[in-house]
């Protein structure tokens, strides 16, 4: 049995880290010394669409849920610590 992300997890979680890569380090070293609002990352999450995420498809979102997201970037994030091989075992 696997339980691995579906090809539909890994394609937010690509396309999200894609985004997220223009954001390197030093942007947000820089937000942390100077204080304020990361505009430019709200604004290029919001262009992406992955503010309305878990916002109801009739509001304009994706309708995925909050505790879809949860579940989602979890099980991503606990692959990544312990390694795919345990999770697929």
């Amino acid at each position: 049995m696997v339980f691995g992300p579906s090809a539909e997890q890994r394609e937010l979680r690509d396309a999200v880290a894609r985004l997220c890569a223009r954001f390197d380090d030093e942007y947000w070293l820089k937000k942390d010394e100077e204080g304020g609002f990361p505009h430019e990352f709200h604004q290029a999450m919001a262009e992406a669409g992955w503010l309305g995420i878990a916002m109801p498809e009739a509001y304009g979102g994706s309708g995925l849920g909050i505790c879809r997201i949860c579940h989602d970037l979890c099980t991503d994030c606990h692959r990544r610590a312990i390694g795919p091989d345990v999770l697929e075992r």
